[in-house]
């Protein structure tokens, strides 16, 4: 296996528990997650006050987030919910950060009602990613929420806009705070960053409506994550999800198969992605033989040596498909190289009891302060 950065990180600085030596020389990130604590509980308290100002739109606002830092499948989620509310005869607007969008621009139009209008590389791979997948949805990204907000009201006439990655953003008031938890690693080590994934403690999960429990089927104890969650959101309604594989596609071509096309095959997969263990566990579920696995950080900006590495060893080894995520395809596609096909798996997302969380979204009317 490829060990990636990212990789380490995960495997050895974040495990809940490690030697005393390990402790010790981790010491130095272990104060700064201390320090890193303080400055978010200050920022907190600045909202509080008012010493910091948040606004608010004249619409419904959204907001999908998480406690930790990537991997607990917040893209899937937005245009699961987005198409969901979209059927429920919404207008519908997404606004995003766009990290790693190569456009600098105040505010990015990604897509408009119509479709596309930016290429990967200027809007990123998760926001390119969610606008290619939903139809008619405006795609919006901009680092000031409200003013890329104000701009979906007034060229678009939207009624809800729903909020990428928007639980620790609080200079905006939103109607729903949704907070999304990766059943198989909840709060990882319990650390904040540097030191652990954690964006702010786990007790901030209070603040939400609603809580979605992402890869729900992959937990070893789903009762203890719910049980641990319980400790600080009594009331608060848990929803259960899971990931589900639909295909693949050709992310040159175009061309389409069925998940069927992996059995029996000998695979070659590789990734850039929050938790690329639950990718790797999903195509080994799908039965086809995974030979080698490259990891690498969560947005990776992939360069042409490494995409001909990887086409190397599938031509040395007799790999049958070169198999990666569909965030990962989104990005490459445009990276002119080699000629083996790479084939990218399309996952959608699926809810467990999703017309009851339709019916909180849409007659909620409690607005979320800081």
């Amino acid at each position: 296996m490829h060990l990636s950065i990212h990789s380490l990180f995960r495997d050895v600085i974040c495990k809940k528990r490690g030697s005393v030596l390990l402790n010790i020389l981790l010491l130095p990130l272990t104060l700064a997650s201390y320090i890193f604590l303080a400055l978010i509980e200050a920022r907190r308290f600045f909202y509080r006050i008012g010493l910091l100002k948040s606004h608010r739109l004249n619409c419904k606002v959204i907001s999908i987030g998480n406690l930790t830092v990537g991997g607990t499948g917040k893209t899937p989620f937005v245009i699961f919910l987005a198409e969901r509310l979209k059927k429920r005869g919404r207008s519908v607007a997404v606004i995003t950060r766009g990290y790693k969008a190569g456009s600098k621009e105040t505010i990015s139009l990604v897509s408009d009602k119509e479709g596309l209008l930016l290429a990967p590389s200027d809007a990123g791979d998760e926001a390119y990613l969610i606008a290619s997948r939903l139809k008619g949805v405006p795609v919006i990204i901009g680092k000031d929420r409200h003013l890329a907000g104000e701009y979906a009201l007034c060229n678009f006439l939207v009624d809800t806009i729903i909020l990428d990655d928007g639980f620790q953003h609080l200079s905006l008031k939103k109607d729903m705070e949704m907070l999304l938890i990766d059943a198989t690693d909840p709060e990882g080590n319990g650390y904040m960053l540097p030191r652990g994934i954690l964006r702010e403690p786990f007790s901030g999960l209070s603040r939400s409506n609603a809580i979605i429990l992402t890869r729900a089927d992959q937990a070893d104890s789903i009762d203890s994550v719910v049980s641990n969650i319980r400790r600080y959101a009594d009331s608060i309604r848990v929803y259960y999800s899971r990931f589900k594989p639909v295909g693949l596609k050709e992310i040159r071509s175009g061309a389409e198969e069925g998940i069927g096309h992996l059995k029996g095959k000998r695979l070659l997969l590789f990734s850039g992605i929050g938790n690329p263990k639950s990718f790797s566990q999903m195509i080994g579920r799908l039965g086809g033989e995974v030979v080698r696995e490259m990891t690498f950080p969560d947005h990776h900006n992939y360069m042409i040596r490494e995409l001909e590495q990887i086409e190397l060893f599938a031509s040395r080894n007799k790999i049958d498909l070169i198999v990666t995520t569909e965030k990962d395809g989104v990005k490459i596609a445009e990276i002119p190289f080699g000629y083996l096909p790479v084939w990218a798996l399309r996952v959608d997302l699926i809810l467990e009891d999703q017309d009851k969380l339709e019916e909180l979204i849409l007659g909620e009317k409690r607005g979320i302060d800081t």
